[in-house]
């Protein structure tokens, strides 16, 4: 019995193993393919849950939900760095930049899940738009760290901690950008 036990483990284990070093699909390579960051796009959405299976519509629907699972760390982060901080001004515009790009975020997965044939190019648009946006939106908040009175340690600590949305967001622009390129669903 213990030998069967150990055998289902190392069988649990190598499926587990799989799926974390899983190859990504065509479909994954494809959605990234005009990703700025292109092997970040391919690595984090091979990860996701899904997205090995997924079509293009629920690779950017998957897309956008890194980016939200992303956020709100970040967010934390600087809501944990303002109260630490309350005479630091430029933290005060920085949480309201990431929750405006949380905002924009939950808006384009929402859009992207109501996605049809009759609505595509409305609801595509608008979830351009939005990434577009907040692509900006963590620079400006460590552009504005720097024109203040923000320490040097403080504005690499948030550069660091927003590069991986900025990335994220930038990513999930690409493929939502190549659903477009579709023109269908």
């Amino acid at each position: 019995m213990g030998f069967f036990r150990n055998g289902l483990l190392w069988v649990i284990m190598l499926f587990a193993i799989n799926e974390v070093w899983a190859d990504p699909s065509d479909t994954i390579i494809k959605a990234c393919s005009n990703a700025l960051y292109r092997d970040f796009c391919i690595s984090s959405l091979s990860k996701a849950p899904g997205a090995l299976e997924a079509d293009l519509t629920q690779l950017s629907v998957i897309a956008v939900n890194l980016c939200i699972e992303e956020a709100k760390p970040v967010c934390d982060f600087i809501v944990d760095l303002r109260e630490r901080n309350p005479n630091l001004s430029a933290l005060e515009d920085c949480m309201e930049l990431l929750e405006d790009t949380r905002d924009r975020l939950h808006d384009s997965e929402s859009e992207l899940r109501q996605l049809s044939g009759a609505n595509l190019m409305e609801y595509m648009s608008d979830v351009q738009t939005w990434l577009s946006a907040v692509e900006t939106n963590q620079e400006t908040c460590v552009t504005g760290l720097q024109e203040t009175q923000a320490s040097e340690t403080m504005v690499s600590t948030v550069k660091v901690k927003t590069d991986n949305l900025t990335m994220l967001i930038s990513d999930a622009l690409a493929v939502v950008n190549k659903l477009g390129e579709q023109g269908h669903i």
